[in-house]
């Protein structure tokens, strides 16, 4: 039997904007922006996010999110951690050599434990989209396995993030 070729494709604008796939059980409501992608320019009041906006929890996430990640990525498999809630959000980082002030996106991801996991990365987000869309509300709420680990590009010679869901 001939196998069939099979074609799975994401679309990504110029901007590198990540649109999140239709959600199954209600899940589109609790995600209203349908893009995980924001500008740095973007207030946080409308960073995507599995939080209630003005939410405690919210405004503790939106605190907590731009601290050290608990979580190294490295170029070996991080240990599983699962993840209950996200938030896209700007970050900034100064230069100590110029002073210069940089913003870039992060993804900070909560765990079921208390850990949050970060990534600057702009390919971490297209992983965190698939989840969405195939994870249950009731699945998210106990938290879905993921590990993460920092994996060299063969083309660019750069590093990029890759978060791998586990079973």
């Amino acid at each position: 039997m001939a196998r069939q070729k099979t074609e799975v494709v994401e679309v990504v604008d110029r901007t590198g904007a990540v649109p999140l796939p239709p959600l199954p059980n209600g899940l589109a409501e609790r995600y209203p922006t349908g893009c995980l992608s924001i500008t740095i320019d973007t207030p946080p009041e409308k960073w995507p996010t599995s939080f209630v906006v003005g939410s405690r929890e919210w405004k503790a996430a939106v605190v907590n999110a731009s601290c050290t990640p608990d979580t190294p990525v490295e170029p070996q498999w991080s240990d599983t951690f699962h993840v209950q809630n996200w938030l896209v959000m700007v970050r900034e980082k100064d230069d100590p050599k110029t002073g210069e002030i940089s913003r870039f996106r992060w993804l900070a991801l909560f765990c079921s434990n208390g850990d949050i996991i970060g990534t600057s990365s702009d390919y971490a987000p297209h992983g965190l989209a698939r989840a969405l869309r195939v994870y249950t509300e009731e699945e998210w709420q106990a938290g879905v396995p993921f590990r993460i680990r920092a994996r060299k590009s063969k083309t660019t010679g750069h590093y990029y993030h890759e978060l791998r869901a586990q079973s």
